[in-house]
């Protein structure tokens, strides 16, 4: 069988822990790693010189998703985007752009990390029969003494949480925009976690791709910490400071990494429940050497890597939620090899709690 030749765009963290999880689980690829960063070539550099030497290109690197996509679509091979990226705000414009394209020879897949990707297979595979509002939550409790530190990107948390204007997304206003800062303090299980409203993709293409889905929004709180720093720092320090002084930690930590939807049914009484991936920083660690959160969204690219020759090509960019919709068994056996478990924990808050905290964000849709 002739080994898929895959060109990986990065060297960093992600790319790392799904170079790991290939070598974990004996996977055949002829593999080329190219960062610019370490001393490499920069990945488009490696397209423009030799692009037909490589089946798929994997962009795990902080660079703009348009050039290396259009280099990629120009060479007829297919192309993996762990997440959508242009230039701060224009991130959105690009996306609603793009989505409407309907004749691409390659198979295009954006998003395949945990979020946006696997959030958006529980997201499929946990959603109600009705109408619903779909509540995107995600809860890092990562500590470590008191180290401020982050667990990804520091740089891309700063930028999402401080100085992008947030929105959700609603079945009359697929974008609703928020108040620069806008966040929520919610108690669960006797703990108060003040949650950020992120700017996100896919709560837009969650609310578009399914009829009954009446909104969703991405509600995060960073490992406590970090949080802090940035909010007392404000939204205007330059990106070589934060880098300099905010490390992503993947050793000694405690705490774990949570990613989930709450579900909100409109067509009955029903308590709202939560559906979610949740995993304990030190068992990531002691399975590949990084933290909880770099494990979660390199299970999502190696899905996608693992089943790609399995995807019809549609003539469009897909995300996670095509995937997931059309292969549901496939994804569900390989994060069954993965041992990425989704939990669904029933009367997760009432219902006066989720319209307290979170449906009163929807409201201000015209």
């Amino acid at each position: 069988m002739t080994k898929k030749r895959v060109l990986i765009g990065g060297n960093g963290n992600i790319s790392q822990a799904l170079l790991k999880l290939i070598e974990r689980y004996h996977d055949n690829y002829d593999i080329t790693v190219s960062d610019l960063w370490s001393g490499g070539q920069d990945v488009l550099d490696v397209l423009n010189e030799r692009g037909r030497d490589f089946d798929v290109v994997v962009n795990l690197t902080t660079a703009e998703t348009m050039p290396i996509y259009t280099k990629a679509i120009e060479l007829g091979i297919d192309y993996i985007d762990a997440g959508i990226s242009c230039c701060m705000d224009e991130t959105i414009t690009f996306f609603m752009r793009e989505m409407r394209r309907n004749t691409l020879r390659s198979r295009i897949v954006w998003g395949v990390g945990m979020n946006p990707g696997l959030v958006q297979h529980i997201f499929h595979r946990h959603k109600p029969q009705g109408r619903f509002f779909a509540i995107q939550v995600e809860i890092d409790t990562a500590e470590r003494g008191d180290e401020v530190f982050c667990t990804w990107s520091p740089l891309s948390y700063y930028e999402e949480s401080m100085q992008l204007n947030p929105y959700i997304s609603h079945a009359y206003q697929p974008i609703l925009p928020l108040p620069r800062g806008s966040r929520e303090a919610v108690e669960i299980d006797g703990k108060t976690y003040t949650l950020k409203i992120i700017p996100h993709e896919e709560t837009i293409y969650m609310t578009m791709s399914e009829p009954n889905c009446m909104g969703c929004g991405f509600f995060y709180q960073a490992p406590h910490k970090c949080q802090e720093y940035f909010d007392s720092i404000g939204p205007d320090v330059d990106d070589q400071t934060i880098v300099a002084t905010i490390p992503c930690i993947h050793r000694d930590i405690k705490g774990n990494e949570c990613v989930g939807l709450i579900f909100y049914e409109l067509d009955n009484d029903n308590q709202p429940y939560f559906a979610f991936n949740k995993k304990e920083h030190r068992e990531a660690i002691d399975e590949i050497g990084f933290n909880a959160t770099t494990w979660q969204t390199a299970c999502g690219v190696y899905v996608v890597l693992k089943m790609l020759e399995e995807i019809e090509p549609t003539g469009r960019i897909i995300m996670m939620s095509d995937i997931s919709e059309m292969y549901t068994d496939m994804v569900d056996k390989i994060l069954e090899d993965l041992h990425f478990d989704i939990q669904v924990r029933e009367n997760f808050m009432s219902r006066e709690e989720v319209e307290m905290h979170f449906l009163k964000w929807f409201n201000q849709a015209e």
